[in-house]
């Protein structure tokens, strides 16, 4: 949620700008990998633990990259059910999505939460975008993050 935001919209943070979800033509096969491989020299983690211990990422080990290449160690790996799970949200409810909605917010977020409120479109119910200062700060500060416009394309 730091980097790609809780509607998936990506956009700017620190070191630059994640990709939108919303916008991606990644496959289910591809985002999965993107996410248990990260993205070489993009400043997005792996989060399979042991990612580049054995080739299976892009073909690559650890011992093959240099330090700017490497995909940044990740806070918390995530199991290989859970990077699944995540590929399928991001595949089956946020590509393809259109812009985030009020409704989408408060969906994710809950009715009883005042989260949605900065985005509240006073009529129209519809969402506004968020100035620098509603950002939430990236949990990777010291990343250098891809730029939205060449971040959906496959590697």
């Amino acid at each position: 949620m730091g980097c790609h935001k809780w509607s998936g919209a990506g956009g700017g943070g620190y070191g630059g700008a994640a990709a939108n979800l919303r916008n991606t033509t990644l496959s289910l096969d591809q985002i999965e990998q993107t996410i248990r491989c990260g993205r070489l020299a993009k400043g997005m983690p792996h989060f399979e633990e042991d990612a580049y211990s054995d080739g299976h990422c892009y073909g690559l080990t650890k011992s093959q990259l240099t330090a700017t290449q490497m995909p940044p160690e990740p806070d918390h790996p995530l199991r290989s059910a859970d990077i699944k799970a995540v590929a399928k949200y991001v595949f089956y409810t946020l590509k393809g999505s259109g812009e985030p909605t009020f409704a989408q917010c408060q969906a994710f977020f809950g009715n009883t939460t005042r989260a949605c409120d900065v985005y509240e479109d006073q009529g129209a119910g519809h969402m506004q975008p968020a100035t620098a200062s509603q950002d939430q700060a990236s949990p990777h500060p010291h990343m250098k993050v891809e730029a939205a416009t060449d971040a959906n394309a496959p590697q």
